[in-house]
Order: structure tokens, then C-alpha cells, then sequence
């Protein structure tokens, strides 16, 4: 499974629900370094437990976020993502999305970055995840 590919669409998905773009608000990966304010998509490991073996990874958006609102921009991302989980077959570019599900809660809290204090929320997924088989080409016998 192309994890990479998997946690750009999930990045893709997650800037959808929370109205912002990818490279400008929202990074695949993490927040860079000398952003003030951003939110990260992380695939964070495999997770391989059952015998019949669908996989399941870890998924962790952690929001950063600065200013005198910066709280209730944190309570707003968590309240985002929350409304549109849980979510069953969902479709991606190269992938099935059997199961998003939350794990624990994102509660705020504070943190120093890049010598600055910010608001950071990390709220938890896990995806059962299906990669989509490309359509068949039929060939001609003419």
C-alpha cells in the first residue's frame, strides 16, 4: 500500500471538511517548521491486530493555532472533524476508506513552538483503508 499516496488523500479530505488548502493552512506530515498557525495530517503507523487483515492505520490531525481566539479556533477543528465522523466507505482518489473512526478526544492545550506559545489540538483516527483497484483495460482480439 502506497502510504505515502494514502496520507495526501487523507490530507486532501481532512482540508475539505475543515475549509482550508493543502500547503497554505494544511500540511501533509506535519506543520513546518516557522508556520504560527496551521494544522498537520500525519499517518502515524500501522496498526495489525486481527487475523482476516484489513489495514489500519493511526491518523493524527494536530491543529496549531495562535492569537486571542486561539482556543476556540482549536475548539472549532475539533468540532469539524467530530460532525463528520464516523465515516464508512469512503471514497479517496486511490483508496476505499472502509472505516474513519475517532480515538479519544482533541483537547486543547498549550505548547511552546518555535519559541511561541500556541494552542494545539490533536485529534485521533483510525482508517480501515482498502486501496481501489484500477478498472480492468479490456484488450481487442481485432
Amino acid at each position: 500500500m502506497d502510504t505515502v499516496q494514502l496520507e495526501r488523500e487523507l490530507t486532501d479530505w481532512a482540508a475539505g471538511v475543515l475549509g482550508l488548502t493543502v500547503d497554505s493552512g494544511i500540511y501533509r506530515g506535519g506543520i513546518p517548521a516557522g508556520i504560527a498557525e496551521g494544522v498537520g495530517v500525519m499517518l502515524t503507523g500501522e496498526v495489525i491486530s486481527v487475523p482476516l487483515h484489513v489495514p489500519e492505520f493511526n491518523v493524527q490531525v494536530l491543529g496549531k493555532f495562535t492569537g486571542d481566539d486561539a482556543r476556540d479556533k482549536a475548539l472549532a477543528m475539533a468540532a469539524k472533524l467530530s460532525a463528520a465522523l464516523p465515516r464508512y466507505g469512503l471514497e479517496l482518489e486511490n483508496f476505499r476508506v472502509a472505516a474513519l473512526l475517532p480515538r479519544g478526544n482533541a483537547e486543547p492545550y498549550r505548547a511552546e513552538s518555535d519559541g511561541v506559545a500556541a494552542i494545539h489540538a490533536s485529534f485521533n483516527l483510525t482508517a480501515s483503508v482498502l486501496t481501489i483497484e484500477p478498472p480492468a483495460t479490456e484488450t481487442s482480439n481485432h
